[in-house]
């Protein structure tokens, strides 16, 4: 079946490929800023991508729900992938203002603040790796 028919006859088939481009998209953006930060969030997608159903005319209704929660997911990824590369920028910034801040308490005891709760909302946002058994 030629590819522009498949929005037609799936009307899913859009969604499925703007899910795609938006997925690419964040992969770019976790390889180019410490990819170690959402990998676990990556690795989950790539798991649910694996057990991904074939779309042909007999499978759409196992496929429709598939595409609607792959968005889903994505739309997850993207938006922990941009919220620890802002923490993580937030962390280095606060690590280079402790070389010129002054030498006082407050200042140290504000910027390693800083840098602990950025800390402690990234523990919040990344899941424990898995064991692979």
């Amino acid at each position: 079946m030629p590819f522009r028919i498949w929005p037609r006859v799936c009307p899913h088939a859009v969604s499925l490929m703007e899910t795609v481009r938006t997925y690419g998209q964040t992969l770019e953006l976790v390889e180019s800023n410490k990819g170690w930060l959402a990998a676990e969030y990556r690795n989950e997608l790539q798991r649910m991508i694996s057990k991904a159903p074939t779309a042909t005319g007999e499978t759409i209704a196992i496929f429709t729900p598939f595409v609607r929660e792959f968005a889903s997911v994505v739309a997850v990824l993207q938006g922990k992938t941009n919220n620890l590369i802002n923490l993580y920028k937030g962390i280095l910034r606060a690590a280079q203002d402790l070389s010129t801040c002054s030498y006082t308490t407050e200042a140290f005891s504000e910027l390693l603040g800083k840098i602990q709760a950025a800390i402690h909302m990234v523990q919040l946002w990344c899941p424990p790796a898995r064991s692979i058994a």
